[in-house]
């Protein structure tokens, strides 16, 4: 099921040139809501939960919300889908590497944008083969179109805070200095 956690107003990130600036406000926005979301839902104290980031992208959220939750070991996933920074330069689906605790059955995965799912759904094989429960995928971003996309792993909660529209480009603000773009 594929959700967002803002209202219809605030959800889609206005570009300018199909070129959209997330800044400051928009990431700490998100990851406070997210925050509140993974608090009400699950069992923290409890619930032997470890937080996933993907890298690149999910690394500052996985960070960010590591300190918002006060979940201080975390773990991340490393994969590629080409050597390029352009979003519809698809390669092929490569794990590189992590360092996710095997002791810990249970996880929530943390992604800054989808666009296709393909990375989304190859991270998800890879926690269902090590026996991981995932209780949800979190990102910051989807774009709109992966709203018609049906990936294999449909069985997971994906709940993301902003839509951008189709082929729009994001310009993280811990990616580049967003003042010159």
């Amino acid at each position: 099921m594929k959700k967002c956690l803002l209202n219809e107003e605030k959800i889609l990130l206005k570009s300018e040139n199909k070129i959209i600036k997330f800044n400051y406000d928009h990431y700490i926005e998100a990851c406070k809501i997210i925050a509140d979301d993974i608090r009400k839902n699950f069992d923290l104290e409890h619930g032997n939960i470890e937080l996933i980031g993907m890298a690149r992208g999910g690394l500052p959220m996985l960070v960010t919300l590591s300190h918002l939750l006060g979940i201080r070991q975390i773990s991340m996933i490393q994969t590629q889908m080409s050597n390029s920074d352009n979003c519809h330069d698809y390669g092929k689906f490569r794990y590189m590497s992590d360092n996710i605790d095997d002791s810990k059955k249970k996880c929530i995965l943390l992604e800054d944008i989808i666009y296709k799912g393909t990375t989304t759904d190859g991270v998800i094989d890879i926690l269902k083969e090590r026996k991981k429960e995932i209780l949800g995928v979190y990102s910051l971003i989807i774009d709109r179109g992966f709203n018609n996309i049906d990936i294999k792993n449909n069985d997971i909660d994906i709940k993301y805070v902003y839509e951008i529209v189709e082929d729009d480009w994001v310009y993280f603000y811990w990616e580049t200095d967003i003042r010159n773009i």
